[in-house]
């Protein structure tokens, strides 16, 4: 049975057995399903029956909802950061790594150094140094090897550590924070939520040339 048919099986079944016999719209059904990807298909009568209770609540408040959800893909407001610290950080990773050519489509505060953009090695060493005098943070707990690999095979990885093997993912949003604050504080930057909107919404707030955005 395919993905979707068990979903809208499920719900029909969740939602009878919550509120018995009821007359839904082919759409109002569509709704049910998508409340039901959100759950863990269980077979349990007590999660049929708050998988009906939240179709239901779905289906009469689908409209804000989805209204609400549409911004998700919602601009980030430039008054929101500041840009001389974000546009520093974007142009000095570019000089180590470059870019891929959509990557300014995506880019944000949760967009990974190392993982995402590829900062490692002697690169990401001479990049946190820069990072660390231009903006005068204090260092603190920060730790290389927390958050990036060494230059070539890491022949020491396991002589080290398990939180220091590269297993740690930092952020834009991490160094943004730390510029801001002049202060590494490895949990307090590793516990923040940053948002996941993109940080430039038009070609001309790009701060490297030959980079377009064509999906806003």
């Amino acid at each position: 049975m395919s993905l979707a048919r068990c979903l809208g099986s499920r719900v029909r079944k969740s939602f009878r057995y919550a509120y018995g016999s009821c007359s839904f719209s082919h759409s109002d059904w569509i709704k049910l399903i998508i409340a039901a990807a959100c759950l863990p298909l269980r077979n349990d009568s007590t999660k049929s029956y708050e998988l009906g209770k939240i179709g239901y609540i779905t289906v009469n408040t689908y409209n804000s909802i989805v209204d609400e959800q549409d911004q998700v893909f919602f601009k980030m407001d430039r008054n929101d950061l500041n840009y001389e610290i974000v546009d520093y950080l974007v142009e000095r990773i570019y000089f180590y790594v470059g870019f891929g050519r959509k990557a300014f489509e995506t880019l944000s505060l949760i967009t990974r150094v190392s993982w995402d953009l590829g900062l490692d090695g002697d690169d990401a060493s001479d990049f946190m140094e820069d990072f660390f005098e231009h903006f005068g943070v204090d260092p603190g707990d920060y730790d290389h090897y927390r958050y990036f690999k060494p230059e070539g095979t890491d022949i020491f990885v396991f002589f080290r550590s398990k939180d220091r093997r590269a297993k740690t993912a930092m952020t834009l949003g991490m160094l943004y924070k730390a510029a801001q604050t002049k202060a590494w504080d490895c949990e307090a930057l590793d516990n923040i939520n940053f948002s996941t909107l993109p940080l430039y919404n038009r070609t001309d707030e790009i701060p490297i040339e030959g980079f377009s955005i064509n999906t806003r």
